[in-house]
């Protein structure tokens, strides 16, 4: 087995050796399975190479794709890849000691999870906050640190209530309220744009948040309507006069009722959010020593779909992350015993075994999944991508819907011509234009971890056996500073020493 992957390692590096379009991808496939095999210093070298080629600038084999398929263009991968590939390269560099290199990485992954010029999303990746905060702590910047704890734990708020605020908004009876139906559906595909922005301002607080939601998604509507057509995102294709004033009109109740929703969200939720957060908060109170970042299971993958395979989609694998069972073994004095058959008041009658060894569980902290970052932008779920714009699974079928029904309303009242017109164009929202964009670029990573999970200890310097996920690993603890490592998920696992570089 082990010269098979030595065998799958010498391919890869010729294969990122050769000059090509993938050569940022064959970098990146270099350094995962370079970390599986424990050559970290290779893992950077490849990493390093492919962040440079990974940034947004002009890409070779621009014009090419434009009359031909994504695929011509030089590879720089989606945003969750580049967000792995900064972030692995910070803890790499972290874990050699050289924190203000691994905090521009880690700055570098939040910035490639807030996405691009086009469409820019608050990062919600939190390991890249968590990390950053303890880096910060660690060159004694205790303002840093802090601000970057307090984001991470808005984040983890945020990937919470941006979902329960979408499902409570589409769950609302417009019935009950009087609403028409196609109105209702507009107003709700202009409230669910406001969600990323209210979630910001209020990441903690679910009826404060969908007051800034309204605000603002009344703003976007404002700027999309104005736009031309061609210039808006998706789920605004269908926007005209009519049915603006319509949902403009129909906002002021479903938002009230939107409002109601949010401040049903159920204690517990708010709850175990406020400990999740806590017990991150905690690790700035008191500093570890050892700090791992596990990966567990195996990431996304892409696929096209559409008439034309116009739609890049991003999917969960078939083997998802689960959090590892990780115990730590060591030796402690033994309690005294009473010898068998002994007097217990005679001189003799204690037993003094000097240690035993004992087996401490420890808990690890699940911060993100690089599928989750992948299938949602600003902690919404998404159907898919066209050309690099998110379509939004529930404002983008919406859309479709209500050009559709519109559709039949219009051949009902003998307005034929009108009637194919709406349903065309609530084809091609439903499809995504699959006519004019060519085949979407599939091209991935392919060997990323899919979630992420924070092992935390302060252990007294030396080497301790640490156990993850059935694995045995030696912690070579420093007497001085913090240990930082990465643990691969993808086999064979690792060195099985873990220590500062």
């Amino acid at each position: 087995m082990e010269g098979q992957h030595e065998s799958a390692l010498q391919q890869q590096k010729a294969l990122a050796a050769e000059d090509t379009r993938e050569r940022a991808m064959h970098h990146a496939k270099l350094a995962s399975m370079a970390l599986a095999q424990g050559d970290t210093e290779l893992a950077e070298a490849s990493l390093r190479f492919a962040v440079v080629r990974m940034q947004d600038f002009q890409a070779d084999g621009e014009f090419q794709a434009l009359i031909g398929a994504e695929d011509n263009k030089e590879w720089k991968g989606d945003p969750y890849e580049k967000v792995a590939a900064f972030f692995t390269l910070g803890l790499l560099l972290h874990q050699e000691g050289d924190r203000g290199n691994a905090l521009a990485m880690y700055k570098s992954a939040i910035i490639a999870d807030a996405g691009t010029a086009d469409e820019r999303y608050r990062s919600d990746f939190v390991p890249a906050y968590v990390m950053q905060a303890l880096a910060y702590q660690a060159e004694r910047e205790s303002s840093n640190a802090e601000q970057a704890m307090t984001r991470a734990v808005d984040a983890i708020y945020a990937r919470t209530l941006t979902e329960m605020l979408a499902d409570g908004l589409n769950d609302i009876d417009t019935d009950e309220l009087g609403l028409d139906y196609e109105a209702a559906a507009m107003a709700r595909v202009i409230l669910l744009s406001g969600i990323p922005a209210g979630v910001t301002v209020y990441a903690r607080d679910p009826v404060e948040a969908t007051r800034a939601a309204v605000s603002q998604a009344t703003d976007i509507a404002r700027v999309q309507y104005n736009l031309p057509r061609k210039d808006r995102s998706p789920e605004f294709k269908s926007l005209n006069d009519r049915n603006y004033e319509e949902a403009t009109a129909a906002m002021g109740a479903l938002a009230e009722a939107w409002r109601a929703s949010a401040e049903a969200i159920p204690a517990s939720t708010m709850s175990r959010l406020h400990d999740e957060g806590a017990r991150l908060e905690g690790l700035l109170d008191d500093a570890p020593n050892v700090i791992l970042m596990v990966e567990s299971g195996r990431g996304p993958r892409k696929i096209r779909e559409g008439e034309y395979g116009e739609v890049l989609k991003i999917v969960p694998s078939r083997s998802p992350g689960r959090e590892p069972a990780v115990s730590l073994r060591g030796t402690e004095e033994a309690p005294d015993t009473l010898v068998e058959g002994a007097d217990p008041d005679g001189p003799m009658a204690l037993a003094f075994p000097a240690t035993q060894e004992t087996t401490t569980r420890m808990d690890p902290v699940y911060l993100d999944s690089y599928t989750w970052q992948g299938t949602t932008r600003g902690s919404r779920a998404v159907d898919g991508f066209l050309e690099g714009k998110a379509v939004y699974k529930d404002a983008s079928f919406i859309s479709g819907i209500v050009l559709d029904s519109m559709a039949d309303a219009a051949r009902a009242s003998g307005s034929d011509e009108l009637a194919a017109a709406m349903q065309i164009a609530s084809a091609v929202l439903l499809i995504s234009g699959a006519v004019t964009n060519p085949s979407a670029d599939i091209r991935e990573w392919g060997l990323l971890p899919d979630s992420l999970f924070l092992v935390t200890a302060d252990l007294a310097p030396g080497e301790h056996e640490l156990n993850i996920g059935g694995r045995s690993y030696v912690l070579d603890v420093p007497a001085t500073g913090q240990l930082v490592a990465v643990v691969p998920s993808l086999s064979p696992g690792g060195a099985t020493t873990i220590t500062q570089r």
